[in-house]
């Protein structure tokens, strides 16, 4: 018998990835060479993770659907929708990597890196997102909570990027010879960081998205739902950011670059309440 990994992939395999492009088959012989491109991007940047928010959603919806109610569409919709958040992953990926100046993601060079790629994988990341919303009309069409998550995945795909905006500004600009300024270094900008770069689409959205997918709109279940996912969120980060230092790369499939990068990580945080003042001008000359 088939996992429920298999089953997840065999979905992508067998009807999604074609179907993404079928409205193409149509179009001049220079749509179909750039959709060949695209097709190759998705294979090498999409399925290739753990698929642990995919699989979330899929997994949830499992639970929630008593057995006997768990059609072939109910189920087709389950796993668009898991690989919906796959897709908006892929994106943020690819341009969190260009932006960090990244070198490895999953055990291999980043997109944005390979031959012939370069400041293109910009439009890629583009073509990731813009793929989420034609799966959710594609397959969820007609659901009763289609807007409602049309709604949940752009409110996410927003907060997210709010997220990485604050990220990005928060590092001082360095002037060589003058100490590194952590000012902006505080606990709670950190965890303003962590809440809407990760938590939101990381934990909060495969959860509400199954259930919606699962017929249940209740604003009461939702909001204490996104309470809890979001401080789960929030000590996941708290290990990546763990793991970005100390973290063998043959493990974790990259190699981290968060104080390459002046990050405002938990690390950093913690650093600057436990040391001595001697400690934090060695800090603002090296950080």
């Amino acid at each position: 018998m088939a996992s429920i990994l298999e089953k997840f992939d065999e979905f992508y395999e067998a009807k999604l990835k074609d179907r993404l492009f079928a409205s193409y088959s149509s179009q001049p012989q220079c749509i179909l060479d750039v959709n060949k491109r695209f097709k190759e991007m998705i294979d090498y940047n999409v399925p290739h993770g753990k698929k642990l928010r995919g699989l979330c959603v899929y997994e949830s919806v499992l639970e929630l659907i008593e057995a006997e109610k768990q059609t072939e569409i109910l189920l087709d919709q389950a796993k668009a929708i898991g690989w919906c958040i796959e897709f908006l992953q892929g994106s943020f990926l690819i341009a969190d990597d260009m932006m960090d100046n990244s070198k490895t993601r999953r055990g291999r060079p980043c997109w944005y890196l390979n031959d012939n790629v370069g400041s293109v994988a910009i439009n890629d990341s583009f073509f990731l997102i813009s793929n989420v919303f034609t799966i959710i009309t594609e397959y969820l069409g007609n659901h009763p909570n289609y807007s409602k998550l049309f709604e949940l995945f752009n409110e996410t795909f927003t907060n997210t990027v709010i997220g990485q905006g604050l990220d990005l500004i928060t590092p001082p600009k360095v002037t060589d010879g003058c100490p590194f300024n952590f000012e902006n270094y505080t606990e709670e900008r950190y965890f303003s960081i962590v809440k809407w770069k990760t938590a939101f689409y990381s934990f909060s959205l495969p959860v509400q998205a199954a259930l919606l997918v699962s017929f249940i709109d209740s604003s009461e279940v939702h909001q204490k739902c996104r309470e809890i996912l979001i401080d789960m969120g929030c000590f996941f980060q708290v290990q990546d950011d763990y793991l970005d230092c100390y973290g063998d790369p043959k493990v974790t499939g990259k190699v981290g670059t968060d104080i390459e990068e002046s990050k405002c990580g938990w690390l950093i945080i913690k650093a600057l309440k436990k040391c001595s003042s001697e400690q934090r001008d060695i800090l603002e000359v090296f950080f």
